[in-house]
C-alpha cells in the first residue's frame, strides 16, 4: 500500500436500478386501464443503508437520488414507474410512506407510478 494513499472511505449505503418488465395485470385495475399486457419499468434492485448509519435519513437521501436517476432512465427509455421487491413486511411499510403501493399480486412487491414521482420530485425544488 502506498504510504501516501488514504483509506478508503467507508461505503455507508447504496442502491441499484434495472430495467424490468411486467405483466400489465399484475398492477391495480386503475392503473391497467390503458395499458399493453406487457410494461416497462424500473426495478428497485437494492436499497441498503449500512447499519451503524441507519435511521439517520440516508435512505431516504438514497430513495430521492433513486427517484432522481429513474427519471433520466424514463427520460430515454420509458416505463410507467418504480417497482421494488420488499424483503419483508417493515421494508414494505418504509416504502409505503413515500407513496409505494403494493401490487395486488404480491403484497411485498411495490409500485411506484411516474406521475408520483414527478410530482414528489417537483415537490422538493
Amino acid at each position: 500500500m502506498d504510504e501516501g494513499a488514504s483509506a478508503p472511505k467507508p461505503i455507508i449505503g447504496f442502491f441499484s436500478l434495472n430495467l424490468c418488465q411486467i405483466k400489465s395485470e399484475s398492477l391495480s385495475a386503475n392503473e391497467t386501464k390503458k395499458l399493453p399486457r406487457d410494461v416497462s419499468g424500473i426495478r428497485l434492485g437494492r436499497l441498503a443503508v449500512a447499519k451503524a448509519y441507519q435511521r439517520q435519513g440516508i435512505g431516504k437521501t438514497l430513495l430521492v437520488a433513486a427517484m432522481q436517476k429513474f427519471m433520466e432512465i424514463f427520460n430515454t427509455a420509458g416505463g410507467i414507474g418504480l417497482f421494488v421487491d420488499a424483503k419483508d413486511q417493515e421494508a414494505k411499510r418504509y416504502y409505503e410512506q413515500f407513496g409505494f403501493v403494493a401490487l395486488p399480486s404480491n403484497e411485498l412487491e411495490l409500485f411506484l407510478p411516474v406521475k408520483t414521482i414527478q410530482e414528489a420530485l417537483t415537490a422538493r425544488q
